[in-house]
């Protein structure tokens, strides 16, 4: 006696259709999804790299790394809008500070204008800050 096979349009061709269907969906969504979770991973990476380099930079205790983090905070909405990147904050305070040669934390105004300077003359913001120290103490 010979097994009967399904037709081809039996019910059980069409539920493997459909969850073929269905995975082959799932696999396109978790693709779409990927990226944008690699981009959130990427960016706390950078964060804790940039609060790494200032801790060393400015080897400061509790207090002062809080008041670096809230400068980071207040001032990356305003480099990011002059086309930098969140790693361009980090570098400019550090900058500003290994210019000026002190464990200073500049103004969130000082720290977007000399972002901005930087980029217009493509300077290094240490190398500005130590051509500004030149000047007034030349002055």
């Amino acid at each position: 006696m010979q097994e009967s096979q399904p037709a081809a349009n039996s019910p059980d061709i069409d539920k493997i259709g459909r969850a073929e269907e269905a995975l082959t969906k799932l696999s396109a969504e978790l693709t779409r999804m990927k990226a944008p979770l690699n981009e959130t991973l990427q960016k706390m990476y950078e964060i804790t790299m940039a609060a790494d380099s200032l801790n060393k930079t400015f080897i400061g205790n509790r207090a002062r790394i809080r008041e670096m983090m809230e400068a980071v905070s207040e001032v990356t909405p305003e480099i990011v809008s002059l086309g930098g990147e969140f790693k361009d904050v980090g570098k400019t305070i550090e900058g500003i500070a290994l210019g000026s040669r002190r464990n200073v934390i500049a103004t969130k105004e000082d720290i977007t204008e000399l972002f901005a300077t930087s980029e217009i003359i493509g300077l290094e913001v240490n190398k500005l800050v130590d051509q500004f120290a030149l000047l007034v103490v030349a002055l």
